[in-house]
């Protein structure tokens, strides 16, 4: 089904350039671990030799427009699963300063200084969303007690990163500035009345500097509040800063979450970019019998230099990070759980041999900051990636 499905889309999309401008994209993608070594702590070492993965990055990409409506697919080839599932899925129209846009996609304004992420093929560690970073795996960040606020893991992607969603937004052209105001609906459903979450977004746009507010309601008791603000005060240097906080306000359990984010990219050469991103994020869980409180904090640095149009060479160094759960039951503080994770080095090459084939690979090494009898104290990895666009 999923492959007639995707011959009937083609066939749409091809029909459509009767009547539209009609671009297309395709990327294919694969991974292979030359070498991967697991050192293990009081037992044997594990070692894979070319082990080879399909990057879920392949893709094929439809987009048909006018000057006012278009309508975007993207298909996402899996040959580990061999599935073939939607990317984005989208459509839009503008008249003016008016543009109304629905579908699976991303909608977000503030620059996520991720550019050296993109050209390393995945194999970069630079952050992706701003928001809050506490750990999804219940086992490493307080058990049954885990503190999670939907809506704050993207806190400023307004369609939260859902299946559906529909977003109208106006853009004001002032004179010296612009401002853009936004209204978002997303699935799943609010409350059992009202069948989307929704948001709201306002952004203030000059040459200098950028301002982001975003507040998302993903459930009936459920806020996410964002605020993000972007600068280039010259032409070697870029930094964004950004705050998120997430509330819920009715259940047992009340979490309040937050995340601070801090990225800076330089460039002082043409061919030389520094890239560092830090998130610090914290959260407290009280209810009243149990009071929880946990920290995190991660930093990546990224240092990218062109030898020449053909080249280039990456380093990169990540603290995939502190994470301290305090945990109070009855009155009775417990005592602090270290719960930290790895720290990650690897250098690298980007290489196009000719036009629209890119090649990346890299030597990696992780190191848990702690590590049981049997758990692996340390990970050597040599990926390598072939990327084929058009």
């Amino acid at each position: 089904m999923k492959k007639i499905m995707g011959v009937a889309l083609v066939a749409a999309l091809v029909a459509t350039s009767v009547f539209a401008q009609v671009s297309t994209s395709l990327e294919f993608r694969q991974g292979i671990n030359i070498a991967d070594i697991d050192i293990k702590k009081d037992k044997d070492n594990v070692y894979n030799i070319f082990k080879q993965s399909h990057s879920p990055a392949t893709n094929t990409t439809f987009s048909a427009s006018t000057d006012h409506a278009g309508v975007n697919i993207e298909l996402d080839f899996n040959l580990n699963t061999k599935e073939i599932e939607f990317g984005y899925l989208y459509g839009w129209f503008s008249v003016g300063g008016f543009k109304l846009t629905a579908g699976k996609y991303d909608s977000r304004f503030t620059d996520r200084l991720v550019k050296d992420r993109t050209r390393a093929l995945s194999l970069s560690k630079l952050f992706n969303e701003y928001g809050v970073q506490i750990p999804d795996d219940k086992s490493r960040s307080g058990g049954e007690h885990h503190i999670n606020v939907d809506g704050t893991k993207k806190g400023d992607n307004m369609t939260n990163g859902s299946d559906l969603a529909t977003i109208a937004d106006y853009t004001f052209d002032l004179d010296f500035a612009k401002l853009l105001v936004k209204g978002a609906l997303f699935t799943p459903e609010f409350n059992s009345i009202m069948k989307s979450g929704f948001g709201f977004e306002a952004a203030f746009q000059m040459d200098l500097f950028t301002i982001d507010f975003a507040v998302k309601f993903p459930t009936a008791y459920n806020t996410s509040l964002g605020l993000y603000f972007q600068m280039k005060p010259v032409d070697l240097l870029q930094f964004a800063i950004g705050a998120t906080l997430g509330i819920v306000s009715a259940q047992d359990e009340k979490p309040l979450v937050y995340g601070i984010d801090g990225r800076v990219r330089l460039t002082p050469l043409d061919a030389l970019a520094i890239t560092v991103h830090a998130n610090f994020s914290g959260g407290v869980l009280s209810s009243d019998v149990v009071k929880n409180t946990e920290y995190w904090f991660g930093a990546v640095a990224n240092v990218t230099y062109d030898i020449n149009d053909m080249f280039a060479i990456f380093g990169e160094a990540k603290y995939d990070g502190l994470n301290i759960v305090y945990t109070s039951i009855a009155g009775s503080l417990s005592k602090p759980v270290d719960k930290s994770g790895s720290v990650f080095a690897q250098l690298g090459t980007l290489i196009r041999p000719v036009e629209n084939v890119k090649l990346a690979a890299s030597v990696q090494a992780e190191i848990p900051t702690k590590a049981t009898s049997g758990a692996t104290v340390a990970k050597i990895s040599i990926p390598f990636v072939f990327d084929v666009s058009f």
